[in-house]
């Protein structure tokens, strides 16, 4: 395998926009704003709404024109995008629609040039053909630009990054020069590949910013939407009427859910930059590679642009292939981890043939001119371990070319293993990347019988203490070998501590690459409403083991115990093991920092955090597990006025 190098990937872009995930969470998920003082938004399905009186309603009427559950995301994507407003529709596509209605036959609109197939063929074969004047230039080039607008430009429209060759727009020397032109003219910016995590447009002079949601902000491949996002009263106002009017409104369900994607955008975000900068510098490297496009290396044309533009690049990687057709079919055809599959953004890694498939409807020698040839690849780098990723590009690309800080490291394959096992497309017939929701189950019975039980709780709840699991195990089994051990693995979740499998649809899953009881536990539980989703709106519990003698009797409990989860659930729970990894680095990264600064306060008498040298069992902590959850106990000087006040003081928390 090639070597590649390993850079920070976030050195020299602009900071990261202040409060974004802050704003993410809580932005439009306020409690207040429903009777129940629900943490997490309900999903209302209600079509209509009960008025006072004629004509008086409570803000809602009708839910095409107005839902609860859109509106919370509607809020919280403004928020994230520095905006006033923002509307959610049906699709990127309706996205597009709904904004070009704001123009009549004889209007101009000019297009960059290399852009999605999609809005390509929506200006050629359906705007124009309604009477409106569409015309194409490479907006990366601004003297292209000043020479493409016309007295009747009243729109223009922007992607950059450009799908799928990379190119990367001047939003605000575009911008500056449109106005100039005409201050009435409107500029718009796809931000799908960049998201609002690593890409402001709005702040760069843009009047619209919008996305197919579909990709980045929903992340989880579940969810078809667009987003529209703007400051300007005046065109809100008509595109609201748009939104209404046109009637392509997204479900309350997939708002929830693509609100809910929102919670970790800036976790995923991250996490797609450092490994698409470790694919890119591979490919890069290698010999096998004729050339790749990556904004975040230093080789692309507006790498310093980038730098001035954006917080950070998306997993997005453009690359040439050495060969012909054949050698590209091969790679694509060999990868293993990567899904051959159109679309992008989602935690699985996908790629495709933009010639052959997203781009196959743009003419021919068009494609010929934007360097759409058969030897391009497009790859949307994924979640999974760095590792991972790399390994299975080499030995695609092989094949393509056969002519014959003091926590024990992260466990190996975890991203990868909670991205994919249990979610393999060849289990459909649909071969779906996302597991569909089943609603069939079998059902099987055994014998139950009775054993000795030791339960272990670690770290416990709410003091924290933290128990040694395999010295437990082994006095235990030494006693009788036939007494069981049960951990509760709640608090510190499957990354940070390894004791066996996980669960996943009813049943339970051997993963490879997870040496089994590997601290002597013959049962992990979870209440998997914790940090295993992790997005506080599923109820679940969850039980690991290996040993097929116990798994036949729990799953005859299982059984006429009847306390299983719906198909739903075990979806969303599912879709919440996708992000496990991001979400509990993060989780451990902001619970160290507060537990420092309290136990610096003089207000607080003590804390109990598992991560801090003062920890009874900080030693231990470290040689069981990779790191800690974001999990504090703390003892606030005074009594329980102090304890009061303070509680209810808190904000964010």
């Amino acid at each position: 395998m090639a070597s590649h190098k390993q850079n920070d990937s976030s050195a020299g872009f602009q900071p990261v926009f202040k409060s974004f995930a802050t704003d993410a969470i809580h932005v439009g998920s306020e409690p207040e704003q429903w009777n129940s003082m629900a943490v997490v938004p309900p999903i209302s399905l209600s079509t209509t709404f009960k008025q006072h009186e004629p004509g008086k309603h409570a803000g809602f009427e009708y839910s095409r024109s107005g839902n609860p559950t859109r509106n919370c995301l509607e809020r919280a994507v403004a928020a994230l995008d520095g905006a006033q407003y923002c509307l959610a529709v049906a699709s990127g596509l309706a996205a597009t629609l709904t904004i070009t209605h704001l123009f009549k036959a004889g209007d101009g609109i000019l297009c960059m040039n290399d852009v999605y197939g999609g809005t390509n063929r929506y200006f050629r074969k359906i705007a124009a053909e309604v009477g409106l004047d569409v015309s194409f230039a490479d907006l990366t080039k601004l003297e292209e630009l000043k020479a493409a607008l016309k007295p009747n430009t009243k729109m223009v429209w922007i992607e950059t990054p450009t799908n799928p060759t990379m190119k990367v727009v001047d939003i605000q020397g575009c911008a500056d020069i449109v106005h100039e032109h005409n201050k009435d003219t409107i500029v718009v910016v796809d931000n799908t590949f960049m998201s609002a995590y690593f890409q402001r447009p709005l702040a760069l002079g843009a009047d619209i910013c919008m996305y197919s949601a579909t990709k980045y902000m929903n992340g989880h491949s579940d969810v078809v939407m667009g987003l529209i996002s703007l400051n300007r009263e005046d065109l809100y106002e008509r595109l609201k009427f748009l939104q209404n009017a046109l009637g392509a409104v997204p479900s309350p369900f997939d708002c929830y859910m693509c609100n809910r994607g929102l919670k970790t955008l800036h976790l995923r975000m991250k996490q797609h930059f450092k490994n698409a900068l470790a694919a890119a510098q591979f490919l890069e490297a290698d010999p096998r590679v004729d050339r790749v496009i990556f904004p975040g290396l230093p080789s692309h044309p507006q790498y310093e642009l980038t730098k001035r533009q954006c917080t950070g690049c998306p997993g997005m990687i453009t690359f040439y292939i050495k060969g012909k057709l054949e050698h590209a079919s091969t790679f694509l055809s060999s990868l293993k981890l990567f899904a051959l599959a159109e679309s992008l953004g989602g935690y699985e890694s996908l790629a495709e043939h933009p010639a052959i498939m997203t781009h196959a409807s743009v003419p021919e020698n068009e494609r010929k001119e934007l360097g759409i040839s058969d030897t391009l690849i497009r790859l949307s780098v994924g979640l999974e371990d760095e590792e991972d990723i790399i390994a299975d590009l080499d030995q695609a690309l092989s094949a393509a070319n056969d002519s014959s800080a003091g926590f024990q490291p992260a466990f190996k394959s975890f991203a990868t293993d909670a991205i994919h096992v249990g979610s393999e497309p060849e289990q459909w017939n649909s071969m779906a990347v996302v597991p569909p929701i089943s609603l069939s189950t079998t059902f099987k019975q055994h014998s139950p019988g009775k054993h000795a039980m030791l339960w272990i709780e670690t770290p416990t709840n709410p003091t924290m203490k933290v128990v040694d699991i395999q010295g437990c195990a082994d006095i235990v089994h030494e006693h009788n070998k036939d007494t069981i051990v049960v951990v509760d693995n709640t608090f510190m979740s499957a990354y940070f501590q390894k004791l066996s499998v996980l669960l996943n649809n009813f049943t339970i899953f051997l993963i490879p690459g997870i040496a089994p009881l590997a601290l002597g536990a013959d049962i992990c539980m979870y209440s998997a409403t914790k940090y295993m989703n992790g997005h506080t709106d599923v109820v679940m519990g969850l039980i690991s083991l290996n040993r097929g003698d116990l798994y036949e009797r729990l799953k005859f409990l299982q059984s006429e115990l009847g306390a299983v989860p719906s198909p739903f659930d075990c979806y969303m729970c599912n879709r919440g093991l996708k992000t496990l990894h991001l979400r509990m680095k993060q989780h451990f990264k902001n619970a160290l920092a507060a537990a420092q600064f309290l136990e610096a306060d003089p207000r607080v008498e003590r804390v109990v955090f598992p991560g801090l040298p003062s920890h009874p069992q900080y030693e231990l902590t470290k040689r069981q597990c990779t790191g800690c959850p974001g999990m504090i106990t703390f003892y606030i000087k005074g009594k329980l006025e102090h304890a009061s006040t303070f509680l209810s003081s808190l904000k964010v928390l």
